[in-house]
């Protein structure tokens, strides 16, 4: 008797799509995937500027060895160096050109087709800038064969990462005798650092 009841139920329905649970598991799973994906790239963005960083300056320091061994100026950045035209240093001739290298060096100039920087570094008067960081050469404490780029603006994090790509011990005291690598303290989250590159 009682079979017929059991036989009489309805029968379940296909149930199609998603419940309420399942879609809030995706959700979380979603936010956790994005979250880790948004700090990932941040972080890559810290290693790209740093990379940035120090391949500007191996490049800065390589121009001033090509400049020394071609010209014979030797490898002082100042104003007092003999390429360079009245008022300017090695940064304007290396970003600006011809235009900035004086008048008894501008043919022997010519002829090594060495092309300026700008555009790599903009030129903003006589500031020179590569991404959002102050960039020039700097002969306060530069060891004599050595060519010091000096960066400044630069935040924390970056600074953290070419400290680490440099293999030096980080802090956030300053450290003004640095064999590779120099920098000030942090003020407001960013500090100048000095790469220091045998041309």
């Amino acid at each position: 008797m009682n079979v017929n009841l059991m036989s009489k139920r309805a029968p379940k329905k296909n149930q199609k799509g998603f419940t309420l649970i399942e879609l809030i598991v995706v959700v979380v799973i979603l936010g956790i995937l994005f979250f880790l994906t948004v700090s990932a790239l941040g972080g890559g963005t810290n290693s790209a500027n740093a990379a940035a960083v120090r391949s500007m300056s191996n490049e800065l320091g390589r121009a001033v060895g090509f400049l020394n061994v071609n010209l014979g100026t030797g490898i002082d950045t100042s104003t007092s160096n003999p390429i360079s035209a009245s008022g300017d240093d090695m940064m304007d001739v290396i970003v600006k050109g011809r235009a900035s290298v004086a008048a008894a060096y501008q043919a022997r100039f010519d002829q090594l087709n060495m092309r300026p920087l700008q555009g790599k570094i903009v030129v903003n008067g006589a500031n020179f800038t590569m991404m959002n960081y102050d960039v020039g050469f700097t002969m306060t404490s530069c060891p004599s064969n050595r060519v010091c780029v000096e960066f400044g603006r630069v935040p924390n994090e970056v600074f953290r990462e070419v400290a680490s790509k440099e293999g030096v011990a980080y802090s956030d005291t300053a450290n003004t005798a640095g064999e590779t690598l120099r920098w000030t303290a942090p003020t407001g989250g960013l500090r100048t650092i000095t790469m220091l590159i045998y041309p």
